[in-house]
């Protein structure tokens, strides 16, 4: 949410019952579905959200811990996931390292190249630098992930 242009202030408004209430319905019905189709990732997923955008962060985390036989790493991105919306950071980041190492090496690239959260310009450097074989990839992806990390920025402008 930007409001750095003059568009005045914002502030949210609560959700309508009926926003909550078809949620609600909406939650019960993903249930029944990944019962019939256990370990589907979509499912899952959207089981793991629809807590999430309902401020139901603990019963997100116990849904993404019923992996159901999804694909491990998906179960920790999940994971990872709830885990940030409860503010136990430092586990969700244990829970996207270890999402990271559970996948294949292409997906993981994928995962980590912030391709739609850049300009067009930094976009092309990072689409040349996947294709190259000089490792330098990591180093950027690395210095940009911790850049992005107010915490880390004492330690990374001067280390």
């Amino acid at each position: 949410m930007c409001t750095r242009y003059g568009e005045g202030e914002w502030y949210p408004t609560p959700e309508p019952d009926e926003v909550r209430a078809l949620r609600a319905e909406f939650a019960l019905d993903s249930d029944s579905l990944q019962r019939l189709i256990p370990g589907d990732p979509w499912v899952l997923g959207q089981r793991v959200w629809t807590r999430a955008e309902g401020g139901d962060w603990e019963g997100a985390l116990l849904t993404s811990r019923d992996c159901g036989g999804a694909q491990p790493w998906w179960c920790s991105a999940l994971e990872g996931l709830s885990l940030h919306g409860l503010g136990r950071y430092a586990e969700a980041e244990g829970a996207f390292e270890h999402a990271l190492a559970e996948m294949d090496p292409e997906a993981a690239l994928e995962w980590r190249v912030p391709e739609r959260a850049v300009d067009p310009d930094a976009r092309e450097i990072l689409a040349t630098m996947v294709t190259a074989a000089d490792g330098f990839l990591d180093v950027v992806l690395d210095r940009m992930w911790s850049l992005a990390d107010p915490c880390t920025w004492s330690t990374a402008t001067t280390g």
